[in-house]
């Protein structure tokens, strides 16, 4: 079970009728994008901009239609790459699920108070492709990341396929407040000014509007 640190249990997402997070994204220390989520009963949207260089960036919109804890269906649009796919859960088990719908088992981890959560990971891109094996694990007490020097504790969850780390989150009263993407940062924020603040208004655009904001 998760420690009594964590505070009061998180409603499970299915109790709501809808979710929407704003989370600042930090590369090198910089805030240069943001992740988006729209989660509801039915599905969980999420977009993800920030800048690979001075004239190309990184853009992603994912659309999981959900089945209770699982998963159904899946749209996934990538700009990089050109990447533009949709699929339904088919051969996977109930087990699975593809990256951009970790957020969910995470919230699930943290709600039923759980330690460990083993699942089989989709490729977002090539979800018709093999799982991998993967499992989320509670890490214990450890430094939440800092931006402004503030020293603030919070519980670990490291994700892991295949035996590698590719993502931490740390959990403070219940929430996923920061998580480390391989080097990059993203923080869970009060509103969306503070997520957007500093951001390029291409991004911004996109961010609030989704591919139907981008230019022709």
């Amino acid at each position: 079970m998760l420690p009594r640190f964590l505070g009061y249990a998180a409603p499970h997402l299915g109790s709501v009728d809808t979710v929407q997070r704003w989370e600042s994204f930090h590369i090198d220390g910089r805030h240069s994008g943001a992740i988006f989520r729209d989660v509801t009963p039915e599905r969980l949207l999420t977009r993800v901009a920030f800048p690979l260089d001075e004239d190309e960036a990184y853009l992603v919109e994912s659309s999981i239609v959900r089945d209770g804890s699982s998963w159904q269906s899946l749209t996934f649009w990538q700009q990089w790459g050109d990447v533009n796919v949709s699929a339904q859960r088919g051969p996977h088990t109930e087990l699975s699920m593809p990256g951009y719908g970790e957020f969910l088992l995470l919230e699930s981890m943290i709600a039923q108070g759980q330690t460990r959560l083993d699942f089989e990971a989709i490729i977002d891109s090539a979800p018709v492709g093999p799982s991998a094996t993967a499992w989320m694990e509670l890490m214990g007490p450890d430094e939440i990341p800092s931006l402004d020097g503030r020293s603030e504790r919070g519980h670990r969850i490291d994700v892991r396929i295949a035996d590698a780390v590719t993502s931490s989150h740390w959990v403070k009263d219940s929430r996923i407040v920061a998580s480390d993407w391989n080097g990059a940062l993203s923080f869970l924020q009060k509103s969306v000014d503070d997520a957007l603040l500093g951001v390029d208004q291409g991004l911004v655009a996109f961010l609030r509007g989704g591919r139907s904001a981008l230019p022709a």
